[in-house]
């Protein structure tokens, strides 16, 4: 596998940038925090960096405002009843605006992870996730719904399909202390820094299809330059 050139968007922690950089890649993550993990990182908006000649990219914006565990905040009072609340709603059409952008604006395979979306925010963003994953499915004890937006990436394969979640109740709230734990300043970044399970599947697998995906764009170029030669030798 050749060295890929990727740019992972919206990352403090480090995690999914270590995971590629273990395998080889030039992975630099950007974000406005700095970086939890030693490594190349850009401290600064993304917005000024998905431009590039980035092989792949991966992007974790903000879920605040457009989570479906939010959608209460959209109303006044947090009740429907009472009309929406324009700041909140202005907030969450702003993320989802930006979420578009990086679906449908940005010419390299890339893919764009949050939890389970409000309808609202969807509807700005003009299509649902392409997958839907949990911590489980790579090898982690956690029932965490993640979902995944793929533009020329494939959904990414269960490396434990064997390992389900429990059935017994209590078990079952141990595999999700992660997004239940309790309220404090910095639960945010806990819950949202990816598993390492999935980060190391996230750079195997989709750092493979892209390599895959160049190769055969490389292939299909030299095929045509070809084609071109052999016109103008022949005319």
């Amino acid at each position: 596998m050749r060295s890929l050139k990727i740019i992972v968007g919206f990352e403090s922690s480090g995690v999914v940038r270590t995971a590629l950089r273990r395998l080889g890649h030039d992975a630099v993550s950007v974000d406005f925090l700095p970086t939890e993990l030693p490594g190349p990182h850009i401290q600064d908006d993304v917005y000024n960096h998905v431009r590039g000649d980035w092989d792949l990219g991966i992007f974790f914006p903000t879920c605040t405002f457009m989570c479906n565990s939010g959608l209460k905040h959209l109303y006044k009072g947090m009740k429907k009843e009472n009309g929406i609340c324009p700041e909140r709603w202005e907030k969450m059409e702003k993320s989802a605006r930006e979420f578009r952008f990086l679906d449908e604006e940005l010419d390299y395979p890339h893919a764009i992870e949050n939890p389970v979306m409000m309808g609202e925010a969807k509807s700005i963003i003009g299509r649902a996730q392409d997958q839907i994953i949990h911590p489980y499915n790579f090898g982690h004890r956690q029932m965490k719904s993640t979902c995944l937006w793929l533009t020329d990436l494939e959904p990414l394969e269960h490396t434990t399909p064997w390992l389900k979640p429990p059935t017994d109740r209590e078990e079952k709230k141990r595999w999700e202390d992660n997004w239940r734990a309790s309220q404090r300043a910095d639960r945010w970044r806990d819950r949202s820094r990816t598993f390492e399970g999935i980060a190391d599947a996230m750079a195997l697998q989709w750092a493979e299809w892209a390599t895959g995906l160049q190769a055969s764009i490389i292939r299909a170029d030299q095929a045509m330059l070809e084609v071109t030669s052999a016109y103008r030798m022949a005319a």
